[in-house]
């Protein structure tokens, strides 16, 4: 091997040096700083970073050894590459980076990340594929790449990773599918492309880290294909799975994302070395899963986790009117509200609970009423101020919800600062005292013409940055969400069996006759996972994934006929942040689907209903959603209709759903 050049060297200790710089003064940067002070430091911190590199007094990175220009064979092309060895005797692990772009534009940063991974300890590899633009060979030359680091004799063949950007992320993807010599797999805002099959995630053994930076949403780069999003999609289908996967959203970098991945920059590399070493490690061979590395245990017993009252110390029922909460309770508008307030505390306290959550619901953008503000008189706030004992406050549903049902309806364009704007305003919200955020709407039907639809799209950015606040806060959002889990949902057609009359109209009449509701309604279940997934993940970043926790509310009160059990159930499995809060009429009425309703007709519970809830107990909280003093409903009757499930479980899951699980979830005294 040839001695490291000085060129080699110092890309070494400029990482390193980059590394203590960013992460001792965040506040320098060269946009709005003096550049002499800021040049002046920077040159200082790097002096710095090669003492400690010639000293050899950091454990986790080492100069490079040296490096070697290197010729491998692919399908007839030639492939110049370079091979960087680390300090030491080997063998060593190996990590091959494919790089990104087309033809013979390479992105990404080969040489540098080759020269990065030997200072950390694995032999590096950086091969440039042949310079054609369709994707036809280029995996032949990725494998050429893998193949030839595994023959080096520094190299241990059983602790092989391979890093991919861009196009190289879908490549390494593609070697994750068809290889079972994978170790360790990071891709790094892949490349949006019909090549990549999500169906493949099934095949993929070796444990994957995706990276991706929260403002990669297309550029010239990406030719304005959303990278952000389609990584999303990446993730859920590798969870789905029940693969070993973990992501990270990084912050907005510069004004296009995709370029967070040019260079090798501390931002990123060091969670790359991090998750390379965790599974590189030792002679362990290739890391293949086990159930304790599955992120969902698929037992369900994660949801023990969620109380401490064990089935030998359960308190009699009966102290559920002392401790009970309904999580999801309005308050009819069209009286005082102090006056809508009284009813609810004595239905409440004939139906045997102690507390409500408060929330207004999920207004659309052109609807006068806007429950959140204290202009209303007496407001919400003022409400659950009042009585404290009776009532907590969720918020979001008059503000935050017409916000961005207005961005959809209108086309408007979000940038940073209509991201921030509605950042400060969710978390005035929880400034004013508010449990969560709510009754926010993914998709809303409309039952009669003064009722509103809305559809919004659970991955818009706005709702992102709302997942964004609630992880970082440790809020729940709760969402109200019609499922459809098919391609299209035509009315009337696919709802034509549980259409029935009530009140003399038509359930979910379309705009065509009369009503508020498209002819179609798209798939949204897809989107809802993508925003579970981005709450997780945020929360997992900050160290806390316990702050994550989305509330689907309104479940067993389907009205499209795709809210199964067996969907249900999966989508607890794939998700520790999804919770459900149950909600049934007395009588389900003639615009439900009977089938989905977890107690029959005769009020016992249905034996796939039971077992969910057993399988998943610290997963279920329940939710009325009665304004009270409506005269066109049976208020006190409806909530009662609710509560009734509690009867058909076991004392100590009734006592969880009903005191244990609200406390946990709301954050309640």
């Amino acid at each position: 091997m040839l001695t490291v050049s000085f060129k080699r060297f110092l890309v070494g200790y400029r990482f390193l040096s980059d590394t203590i710089f960013c992460a001792h003064s965040p506040q320098i940067n060269s946009a709005g700083s003096n550049p002499t002070i800021f040049h002046a430091k920077r040159n200082y911190l790097r002096r710095v970073g090669l003492l400690v590199a010639l000293a050899g007094t950091l454990a986790t990175y080492s100069i490079a050894e040296g490096y070697e220009p290197v010729n491998i064979l692919s399908g007839g092309h030639r492939l110049q590459g370079t091979v960087c060895l680390p300090v030491g005797n080997g063998p060593f692990p190996a990590v091959v980076y494919h790089h990104g772009g087309a033809g013979r534009r390479v992105g990404g940063a080969p040489e540098d990340t080759c020269t990065a991974l030997a200072s950390a300890g694995f032999v590096g590899l950086a091969v440039i594929r042949r310079p054609t633009r369709p994707l036809t060979g280029h995996l032949d030359d990725a494998d050429a790449a893998v193949d030839y680091v595994k023959k080096l004799p520094s190299v241990d063949p059983q602790r092989i990773g391979v890093i991919g950007f861009s196009r190289g992320g879908l490549l390494a993807w593609q070697q994750a599918v068809s290889r079972r010599d994978l170790a360790a797999v990071v891709i790094m805002a892949v490349a949006v492309n019909p090549e990549l099959d999500l169906d493949d995630a099934t095949r993929i053994n070796a444990p994957v880290l995706i990276l991706v930076a929260e403002n990669d949403t297309g550029s010239k780069y990406t030719r304005n294909r959303d990278t952000a999003r389609f990584t999303r999609k990446l993730v859920s289908a590798l969870r789905q799975a029940g693969r070993k996967v973990r992501s990270i959203v990084y912050p907005p970098f510069q004004p296009e994302g995709h370029t967070l991945f040019f260079k090798v920059r501390p931002e990123y590399f060091s969670d790359v070395v991090q998750f390379l070493k965790s599974n590189l490690k030792g002679n362990k061979g290739i890391n293949k899963l086990s159930d304790s590395d599955l992120l969902v245990d698929s037992t369900g017993t994660d949801d023990a986790k969620i109380s401490d009252t064990s089935s030998s110390d359960v308190i009699p029922t009966r102290t559920i009117a002392q401790c009970g909460v309904d999580t999801h309770q309005h308050l009819y508008r069209k009286m005082p509200f102090s006056d809508s307030a009284k009813d609810l505390i004595s239905t409440m306290a004939n139906v045997g609970f102690k507390r409500s959550l408060l929330m207004p619901p999920p207004f659309a953008y052109n609807q006068p009423y806007t429950f959140d503000d204290s202009s209303m008189n007496p407001s919400l706030l003022q409400i659950t101020q009042t009585y404290p004992e009776s009532f907590g406050l969720v918020g979001g549903g008059g503000i935050l919800n017409p916000w961005i049902h207005d961005v959809v309806e209108t086309n408007k364009t979000i940038d940073n600062t209509e991201l921030m704007k509605f950042q400060v305003a969710a978390e005035t919200i929880l400034a004013k005292g508010a449990k969560a955020f709510g009754e926010m709407a993914g998709l809303h039907l409309s039952t009669n013409s003064r009722h509103p639809f809305i559809s919004i799209p659970a991955n818009h950015p706005l709702y992102l940055r709302l997942a964004k606040v609630a992880a970082e806060k440790g809020v729940p959002i709760d969402i109200h969400l019609e499922v459809v889990n098919r391609d299209v949902l035509k009315i009337p057609e696919d709802m034509r069996k549980h259409r029935g009359k009530k009140q003399g109209q038509n359930c979910f009449l379309t705009t065509a006759e009369g009503g508020n509701n498209p002819s179609q309604i798209s798939n949204n279940i897809e989107d809802f996972k993508e925003l579970l997934h981005y709450n997780y993940d945020i929360a997992d970043q900050l160290g806390k994934p316990e702050n994550a926790r989305i509330v689907w509310s309104h479940v067993g009160w389907d009205n499209t006929g795709d809210m199964t059990v067996d969907l249900l159930r999966t989508m607890l499995k794939a998700h520790p942040n999804l919770y459900l809060s149950l909600k049934m009429l007395e009588n389900p009425g003639a615009c439900q689907v009977i089938e989905n309703r977890p107690l029959k007709r005769d009020g016992s519970i249905w034996p796939k209903w039971l077992a969910l809830i057993k399988d998943y107990p610290g997963r279920f909280v329940l939710g009325g959603d009665v304004a009270t003093l409506n005269p066109e409903r049976n208020t006190a009757a409806n909530i009662a209709g609710t509560w009734a499930l509690l009867n058909q479980l076991p004392q100590d899951i009734a006592l969880q759903i009903a005191c244990d699980n609200p406390k946990k979830i709301y954050n309640l005294n």
